[in-house]
């Protein structure tokens, strides 16, 4: 998090904070910016969005390169002859 010159982040405060999908806490302070760090846990806690989000992401990036090639076989977008 980057504060804006002239805000003095040092005498802000801040609580750490601790859930089902982990605990947030103060790194490190430089300049303006904070450094927070998660540990623990994940986005999602198990279940079935979890694992739907999951699979989700995991065929998304499957899609891309057929798309490409699909895109290259019928000569479409930027594979096509200007």
């Amino acid at each position: 998090m980057t504060f804006p010159a002239g805000f003095a982040p040092s005498g802000a405060n801040f609580v750490s904070a601790t859930g089902p999908s982990g605990s947030l806490s103060l790194f490190s302070l430089v300049g303006q910016t904070y450094r927070f760090e998660r540990t623990g846990g994940a986005l999602f806690p198990p279940g079935q969005l979890r694992s739907e989000t999951s699979m989700g992401v995991l065929l998304s990036f499957m899609a891309a390169p057929l798309a490409f090639a699909a895109a290259r076989l019928l000569g479409v977008g930027r594979f096509s002859e200007r």
